[in-house]
């Protein structure tokens, strides 16, 4: 594995981590306004769909 291919595999993991942050900050926003697990759960999922747009590039 070359510098290039870890570079890249380090970056696409930070760019994970940090996603996390505004996916549980926004999840709990969701929870405030709604009280509903359907709502964070769908929350959750955009997030995670939007992650994996971002690093599966």
């Amino acid at each position: 594995m070359g510098e290039q291919e870890r570079e890249d595999i380090a970056r696409r993991i930070g760019t994970a981590v940090v996603f996390g942050i505004p996916t549980f900050v926004g999840a709990g926003i969701v929870w405030h306004f709604t009280e509903t697990w359907t709502a964070v759960i769908a929350w959750v999922v955009v997030a995670a769909i939007a992650v994996l747009g971002l690093i599966g590039e």
